[in-house]
């Protein structure tokens, strides 16, 4: 805290994590002549001969067509904020592209495009979920990650449970929807109590106190029974408060025997580190007691273009598509429908980058590393 108050006062802006992996990333090619442009959308890629040999943009307004020698690679993301894509290839997770996080471009053209050639697709419906209390994230609380700390669960409109709280927000997203197909579970609720509400931050590392907004609105329930709770969420009363009692019950013990919340190692670093007892359960019995919706947002698409060990594009017959390559969250990951963890699109992004790269310009061939 005191480093980054520090450069603030010196006006300083201070970059952490992907933010700053990715800053010293440009800063490499820069320092090695890379020309880099912003602002300049991409219309649709120029093929001769079956084979893709540039790129034709639009750039202050003006169209310019760009040559590849070698092929181009598309690494552009995926498509989280394209309404049509997402109702389209939304699956059993349907989306209208309204509660993602992602970068506003993030809009799917290069997939698009591609997919315009005849390059084949997977995952089309998946993404990186992030189940996110409907109130403001990254702006006024951090409910957000209450669901892995002790006096917290999860319920449908039913009442009940249904996932392993603590577990990654991909995990979670996936439960949501996977209930919502027999219980309403998009938007599912997020209930926790009094005790909770005053020994965590809630903004600004200020523990206790909740922005007033997130009363006065409504976004946060607050009643003095898990009985009236459950009326304002319009949640059956009879289903919470019987979840509650079994929850309470195995907390106090520092079990979960329906869903194994803090078993894992994961689950467990994830939760309160100072609380003794258990870092991840604990009872709901303080009233009052409060409740929020929480949504299956999201920080991007993760399908997309289907390529091979060489970040090739695969295109009909299943054969690589000549001169173009993908890769990160425009293509369908290599991880499959999990996560392992934050940063993992970004690393995926950067060594298959790397991979097309070395095998584009010769120095890999035929999907064999050359030593």
């Amino acid at each position: 805290m005191l480093r980054t108050y520090g450069a603030r006062l010196r006006r300083k802006a201070l970059l952490t994590n992907g933010a700053s992996l990715i800053a010293q990333m440009l800063r490499i090619a820069l320092d090695r002549g890379v020309t880099v442009w912003s602002a300049a959308a991409l219309e649709d890629l120029i093929v001769e001969d079956g084979r893709v040999v540039g790129l034709r943009v639009v750039r202050d307004g003006d169209h310019v067509q760009i040559a590849a020698r070698n092929g181009v690679l598309l690494a552009s993301g995926g498509f989280a904020h394209n309404r049509a894509m997402r109702e389209r290839f939304g699956g059993d997770q349907p989306n209208s592209a309204k509660w993602s996080i992602a970068n506003p471009g993030d809009t799917g053209e290069a997939i698009e495009a591609a997919m315009r050639l005849g390059a084949k697709t997977d995952l089309m419906d998946e993404a990186w979920w992030l189940p996110s209390p409907r109130t403001g994230r990254f702006a006024q609380s951090t409910l957000d990650q209450a669901r892995q700390r002790p006096r917290t669960i999860y319920v449908d409109a039913a009442g009940h449970r249904f996932v392993n709280e603590s577990n990654s927000y991909m995990e979670v997203g996936k439960a949501m929807y996977a209930r919502h197909k027999t219980s309403p579970a998009v938007p599912c609720w997020l209930i926790f109590d009094d005790r909770y509400r005053k020994r965590y931050a809630h903004q600004r590392s200020r523990p206790g106190r909740f922005p007033k907004t997130l009363l006065e609105s409504g976004m946060l329930k607050r009643a003095p029974t898990l009985t009236e709770l459950a009326r304002q969420c319009e949640i059956d009363p009879d289903g919470l408060v019987g979840t509650v009692e079994r929850f309470n019950r195995n907390a106090e013990q520092g079990v979960d025997p329906d869903y194994g919340r803090g078993e894992s190692a994961y689950n467990r670093a994830l939760g309160d580190p100072n609380r003794k007892v258990h870092p991840c359960l604990g009872p709901i019995d303080e009233p009052p007691f409060y409740a929020v919706q929480v949504v299956p947002g999201d920080i991007g698409t993760c399908g997309g273009l289907l390529t091979d060990e060489c970040a090739r594009v695969i295109g009909p017959e299943d054969r690589p598509i000549e001169g173009l390559y993908a890769t990160g969250n425009g293509t369908a990951t290599v991880m499959g429908r999990h996560y392992l963890g934050p940063g993992a699109s970004i690393a995926n992004t950067m060594v298959f980058g790397f991979v097309a790269a070395r095998y584009a310009t010769g120095a890999i061939s035929g999907g064999s590393r050359q030593e």
